[in-house]
């Protein structure tokens, strides 16, 4: 019996190299027609711009994947309030003083029976592999690499190959309306990118996205 594909589907799924599958995005007629509604008319291929677009989309999302996976491991990594250690640091104390409660107790008779009998071992290498996690993570910088600012320039990019001429402004705050990419952005993100970007529609400030968009054009040019 076949299967049939949902329709309207956001992600659909291709194999690249190695035999790797890989998410790629899709907009529904009814999605993009939202999203589009924001651009300025153009006499572009709009089944092009539109698989363009979705291609900066794809690209983001499986960055914001990666970084998701890897919030598990900065969370580890990362101090409480105060002088408290972070939970890594704290897990490994915790090893010490168990190994050093352990080497207190060398009278104890030992039937061999256990895995207490290899205790001291254990803890040893537990102890070892976390402070080299420890170190690594250290030494990791994905936690201060934003992924949204070159999303945003890339979209630029995008679009300018299309003859748009994206712009944003920094005034919303006062008094300025923000500008047709600025909007364009949004719509993404209200439509798409959600959770994975700024928020879902309606749960998030929309200035901020506006701001956000702003600080990642200003004083970016065109490469070339």
């Amino acid at each position: 019996m076949t299967r049939r594909k949902p329709r309207n589907s956001l992600h659909g799924r291709r194999v690249i190299g190695g035999g790797r599958v890989a998410q790629s995005v899709t907009f529904s007629d009814a999605r993009w027609s939202r999203v589009a509604s924001e651009l300025p008319q153009s006499s572009h291929d709009v089944n092009r711009l539109r698989e363009v677009v979705a291609a900066c989309c794809d690209e983001f999302l499986s960055n914001a994947r990666t970084a998701k996976k890897g919030g598990a491991s900065v969370d580890a990594i990362t101090r409480g309030g105060g002088k408290q250690p972070a939970p890594l640091e704290r897990l490994i104390s915790q090893l010490n003083s168990a190994r050093e409660t352990w080497a207190g107790m060398s009278d104890i008779h030992d039937d061999r029976l256990g895995v207490l009998s290899d205790l001291d071992a254990l803890l040893a290498a537990a102890i070892a592999d976390g402070e080299r996690r420890l170190a690594l993570l250290r030494s990791s910088e994905r936690a201060a690499i934003s992924i949204k600012s070159p999303f945003i320039r890339a979209l630029a990019d995008c679009l300018r190959k299309f003859g748009f001429k994206p712009t944003a402004t920094g005034q919303i705050y006062g008094a300025a309306e923000p500008t047709w990419f600025q909007k364009f952005v949004r719509a993404l993100n209200d439509h798409l990118l959600g959770e994975n970007g700024w928020g879902a529609s309606g749960a998030y400030s929309e200035r901020s996205l506006y701001a956000d968009v702003a600080k990642a054009m200003t004083g970016y040019r065109k490469p070339g």
